[in-house]
């Protein structure tokens, strides 16, 4: 009996903890993709839009972050199917690529994959 009141108390801990703290991170997340959209537009708009597309990685900018905005928006105020929310995973760790463009070596190894 003290077990399963034990139990039961873990589950509405866990219960709390994910209703409370899932909607703060895709919260953070929105806030972070606004930042990163902010970031592609105003490169865009500095560099112009002839000299922006040119480099393969700033149109891989504006896929990642517009795309990871709107699943997080879909995930975070919408539906969050399972759908909607493997694409919001995958377009956040897309953004984890800006890293090999930072890197010479990884740079050179993923242009050389594709």
């Amino acid at each position: 009996m003290q077990m399963d009141l034990r139990r039961l108390s873990e589950v509405r801990l866990l219960s709390f903890a994910l209703t409370f703290y899932l909607p703060l991170i895709d919260d953070l997340f929105l806030g972070i993709m606004l930042v990163y959209i902010i970031d592609v537009f105003v490169r865009c708009y500095g560099l112009g839009w002839r000299s922006f597309k040119a480099n393969g990685w700033n149109i891989f900018d504006i896929i990642v972050s517009i795309g990871s905005f709107v699943t997080t928006l879909a995930v975070r105020f919408g539906n969050g199917g399972f759908g909607s929310q493997q694409l919001q995973k995958l377009f956040l760790v897309s953004i984890a690529f800006k890293l090999v463009e930072r890197t010479n070596s990884l740079n050179m190894l993923f242009k050389t994959a594709m």
